[in-house]
């Protein structure tokens, strides 16, 4: 049997509601390239390196994912038992997926970045991602997060997200 991996993301990866419309970005990079790389059901990454850098490629995709509202993205990056933890109410995915669909579309110019690879660890088949992350579409509006990714069926999941808002300074 092979050993599970897990992936932790903070800051950018997973999504924070600060306010019905307010949310946290996960960033991802290169989407399509990720999902090349990953659809073939062979491992997720030979290295922690590369392991990185595919959840980095995620992470970018997340943020742009959410400033979009895609749905789909989300049902086919977040694993079925997902837990989102931090914030006014924990729950699961779907949670999670209608959460993040609460707000308004941010403007097509609104896209993800990726995180710092420093805010990445690799463990194997498990991968590790924590930050704060800045909604590009409210720069007010900031979150600690760290989410956790598994390797299962050559594809990353994230299986954890835990979100915290920052309140805005001066207040």
């Amino acid at each position: 049997m092979r050993p599970i991996s897990l992936v932790v993301t903070v800051a950018l990866m997973a999504p924070l509601v600060l306010a019905p419309a307010t949310t946290r970005p996960p960033s991802v990079v290169a989407p399509s390239l990720a999902r090349a790389t990953l659809s073939t059901g062979a491992a997720c990454a030979t290295s922690p390196a590369e392991a990185r850098s595919q959840v980095a490629r995620l992470e970018q995709e997340w943020e742009t994912a959410l400033y979009r509202r895609d749905t789909a993205f989300f049902r086919r990056t977040l694993g079925d038992d997902f837990v989102m933890a931090g914030g006014p109410k924990p729950g699961g995915k779907q949670d999670y997926i209608a959460n993040q669909m609460a707000g308004s579309t941010a403007p097509s110019t609104v896209t993800g970045s990726p995180p710092p690879m420093n805010d990445i660890r690799a463990f194997g088949d498990v991968v590790i991602v924590s930050g704060v992350w800045t909604n590009k579409a409210a720069p007010a509006e900031k979150a600690a997060y760290t989410e956790v990714f598994v390797c299962r069926n050559g594809q990353w999941k994230a299986v954890h997200g835990h979100y915290n808002a920052i309140p805005p300074t001066g207040r």
